[in-house]
């Protein structure tokens, strides 16, 4: 019967442990799918942040391009405002040739207001 008991002991404790190991499997097996769907996620984020750098570096181009081209226009432009300003100074420097007519015709109402 002490034998009997003793197995039946055995067995009790045997049940036991597989039970707490069938445990320890099925929680391990849930925390590594809960970890493989968080290194997915943050895959997704990674892949999203990285096309959103890709297109902030092609406007980064973009904008270095326009750039560019507005610094070459107003480069034109103070050459030609350099021009402007020289032609200006050479019409200043000459002389008017042509005199100015003195205005010798009286309007009607002053003929009218003298006689």
């Amino acid at each position: 019967m002490q034998k009997d008991l003793q197995n039946a002991t055995e067995q009790l404790s045997q049940g036991l442990n597989e039970m707490y190991d069938k445990d320890n499997s099925k929680n391990l097996m849930s925390l590594v799918n809960k970890q493989v769907d968080e290194i997915h996620r943050r895959g997704n984020i990674i892949m999203k942040m990285e096309e959103s750098i890709r297109l902030q570096q092609q406007n980064i181009q973009s904008l270095q391009e326009q750039n560019k081209h507005l610094e070459a226009m107003i480069e034109d432009m103070r050459k030609e405002r350099v021009l402007m300003l020289e032609e200006i100074k050479h019409l200043k420097a000459k002389k008017i040739t042509r005199t100015r007519k003195i205005n010798t015709k009286k309007k009607e109402g002053d003929a009218t207001e003298a006689a």
